[in-house]
């Protein structure tokens, strides 16, 4: 990650193909003698943030929401389409 002062970090995720999903969470530990850490989610790698690439936007002007749950964290495990 890239820090850009004032408490602002950033970091690229590499392009893929359309279609494709990935899944991530952040860690931060600082310099200290003893470093402290932190995740987002706080509860990492149990739980992720996912991306997906390639999603078409619905036409119109209402926003387009949609939700991403990886295998993962589905309770009871891979998620059925219905």
């Amino acid at each position: 990650m890239t820090n850009h002062g004032a408490g602002l970090f950033s970091a690229t995720i590499p392009g893929q193909t359309n279609g494709t999903g990935g899944a991530f969470f952040v860690q931060a530990l600082d310099n200290f003698q003893i470093p402290a850490m932190s995740r987002f989610p706080d509860d990492a790698p149990a739980r992720e943030c996912v991306v997906r690439w390639g999603d078409t936007t619905v036409p119109g002007t209402l926003g387009t929401y949609r939700l991403w749950i990886s295998a993962t964290t589905w309770p009871g495990g891979r998620p059925r389409r219905r």
